[in-house]
């Protein structure tokens, strides 16, 4: 039941939600941790295909989604992940740091500051000398990111990533409000649908497949 109060004469209608979904029926979700099932995903996925304009901050906090990802990645090793995303600072800085971490190496100078808490540097942190030793390479073959860039079309229209979808496998489909980071994963209510109707992951698998052909590859 929705509740009333009155701020400076308006009425305002607002209702408490809890940290559970909301299951409206047909693997519809309304609430916080709308996109959790997606994560409970990636220990047995063998392929995801994300889009979302926002990507985890990588952090060393092991409730952050990009440890919970990077812990997947290392349970399963069968699961490759393809990203297209923003092609911003913050996404340029996830992909550096995630591949830096999963190749076993230090990534804490891609951590903000406020972040940082000493786990994640203690376990990836090499000698440096060795790390001297390599020159950096942000590639993987599990892990490729895709980047689209904001654009202008010189006419009263542009174009801004806003797309959130996320294919497991070719078989299963969940696609939504929530970006794929942490706030979109487990904190702000968010709506989200999934299926495994062929005809539709076919159809989103091709749409997906068109926007990666017109993205900048691989451009970290």
């Amino acid at each position: 039941m929705a509740e009333i109060t009155k701020n400076n004469g308006v009425q305002t209608y607002y209702t408490k939600f809890s940290d559970d979904n909301i299951n409206l029926g047909n693997n519809l979700y309304f609430g916080t941790g709308a996109g959790r099932p997606l994560i409970r995903r990636l220990t047995t996925a063998r392929f995801i295909k994300i889009m979302s304009p926002f990507l985890p901050k990588p952090s060393d906090d092991k409730n952050s989604l990009f440890f919970k990802l990077l812990e997947a990645m290392r349970i399963n090793r069968n699961l490759q992940i393809s990203i297209v995303t923003k092609k911003k600072p913050d996404q340029i800085n996830f992909i550096k740091a995630f591949i830096s971490a999963l190749n076993g190496e230090d990534y804490g100078d891609n951590i903000p500051a406020k972040q940082q808490r000493g786990f994640f540097q203690n376990l990836f942190r090499r000698p440096p000398e060795v790390a001297a030793t390599k020159e950096k390479d942000y590639r993987s073959n599990r892990i490729k990111c895709f980047f689209i860039e904001d654009y202008n079309t010189g006419s009263d229209k542009s174009y801004n990533l806003h797309t959130k979808l996320y294919i497991v496998d070719n078989t299963e489909l969940f696609f939504g409000s929530f970006n794929f980071d942490d706030n979109g994963i487990f904190n702000n209510l968010e709506s989200s649908m999934q299926t495994s109707d062929p005809i539709v992951i076919k159809k989103m698998t091709d749409y997906y497949d068109e926007i990666v052909n017109r993205c900048i590859k691989d451009s970290v």
